[in-house]
């Protein structure tokens, strides 16, 4: 192991990573983190990585489809017990995650189009059977108007911006919640301190599932640039 990691250490980069490729990338990715600051901006962006978490958690969980809710409202309304709690959230993250992978595969066969096409028809389906609230309705109609637009008038270039633009903020909202998960599972062992014995240990699972999801959302970000920007 300590061998391996000294030769990636005096690697040189540019043998596994085409920069004309991955530096477009890697813009879009800093900005995907900076607009994180702006509370707004990522409010309206970070929707899609919020609707991704909460398709996967109810399926995992095996409740039945309810409307979109943020972070806050999905840990309030979560049943059974912690461990499938974590379970779901943590199968929720994933979910997310593999949907970024996904989205960079096809960035990397330049199938930006189909990209868009994609997310056009994530959202139709979430309007028929996640989405239940006004602002969610008129988020996701706004969002396939901008998305189709580009389509319809063929306009190529904003095609590519958009699609490497919104997976890259798919990817970088997938690991701000793997840290915040982590930083949630901590809070979590704070609140439980005084509860009796079995309720300080309610924390573990979720510090186990977010440990893991960390450590696979860090490794997706590496396989990523790795196998589809070299």
């Amino acid at each position: 192991m300590t061998e391996t990691i000294q030769n990636l250490l005096h690697t040189d980069p540019s043998v596994f990573l085409d920069y004309d490729r991955a530096l477009p990338i890697f813009v879009y990715l800093a900005l995907a983190l900076a607009v994180s600051i702006f509370p707004l901006v990522k409010a309206c962006l970070s929707i899609w990585n919020t609707l991704l978490l909460n398709i996967f958690s109810d399926l995992a969980a095996g409740r039945k489809i309810r409307g979109l809710r943020n972070k806050k409202m999905l840990e309030a309304r979560a049943e059974g017990s912690a461990f499938k709690d974590a379970f779901s959230r943590y199968v929720g993250h994933t979910g997310a995650l593999l949907a970024a992978i996904g989205l960079f595969y096809l960035v990397s066969k330049q199938q930006y189009e189909l990209i868009l096409l994609v997310l056009i028809a994530l959202l139709a389906l979430s309007m028929l059977f996640w989405i239940r609230t006004f602002i969610g309705f008129f988020w996701a109609i706004a969002s396939i108007m901008l998305l189709a637009a580009p389509l319809y008038y063929g306009h190529g270039i904003i095609i590519m911006h958009v699609a490497i633009f919104l997976s890259s903020v798919i990817l970088v909202q997938s690991v701000l919640r793997a840290f915040g998960e982590l930083k949630s599972s901590v809070s979590e062992r704070k609140m439980n301190r005084g509860k009796g014995f079995f309720g300080r240990f309610k924390w573990i699972p979720a510090m186990i599932f977010s440990l893991v999801l960390l450590s696979q959302s860090l490794y997706a970000g590496f396989y990523i640039v790795t196998a589809f920007l070299s």
